[in-house]
């Protein structure tokens, strides 16, 4: 089985997470390199923060009243 390239991968986790730090974690778990270089754009964080995991209860409450 082909290793997913690092972007890829980090997609794959976000869905997981809350944060850009946790997945380079596990990213750096897995025997990732350059990963702060992968992951240093404004862009990539962004795409990644909108695949994070939906927030506690208590923020996603909130946000259900504020739309």
């Amino acid at each position: 089985m082909q290793t997913p390239h690092i972007i890829e991968r980090a997609f794959q986790l976000a869905p997981r997470f809350s944060s850009v730090e946790e997945i380079r974690k596990v990213l750096r778990h897995e025997g990732y390199s350059n990963i702060d270089a992968h992951l240093a754009g404004a862009s990539i964080r962004a795409d990644l923060k909108k695949r994070f995991a939906p927030a506690s209860s208590g923020e996603a409450g909130e946000r259900a009243h504020a739309d």
